[in-house]
């Protein structure tokens, strides 16, 4: 099984269920772990693997619409990562909120979700 990660990309978005967050955004890093099992026993060509640029792209696109909630996203993100490469056969997603509005609450708050084929 091939692995390919996109580790901590970084946006400014405005996720979130307060009217604050809605306006001012917040920081968010997200995660994308996929798998699969290459045709080839030596890949060489970008025909023979996962573009991970047409990945970020997807992920891209996805925190620039706002949501009120991270699962929302990080569901419809393996959903789609899933649907746009019939080669992957599993997909994690995770999404860091930093500094949420939580009054005491010190440090951050990730949301994450996994799928595999055969599991929708």
């Amino acid at each position: 099984m091939l692995s390919i990660h996109l580790e901590d990309l970084v946006f400014n978005a405005h996720h979130g269920v307060y009217e604050q967050e809605k306006v001012l955004g917040n920081k968010f890093k997200v995660n994308v772990h996929l798998h699969y099992m290459p045709a080839e026993n030596v890949i060489n060509h970008l025909a023979q693997t996962v573009n991970y640029e047409t990945v970020f792209a997807i992920v891209n696109n996805r925190m620039q619409q706002p949501s009120p909630l991270l699962e929302t996203i990080v569901m419809e993100l393996c959903n789609t990562i899933m649907e746009s490469f019939d080669k992957v056969h599993a997909v994690f997603v995770s999404i860091e909120k930093t500094n949420p509005p939580i009054l005491s609450l010190q440090g951050d708050v990730v949301v994450s979700y996994q799928l595999a084929k055969g599991e929708r």
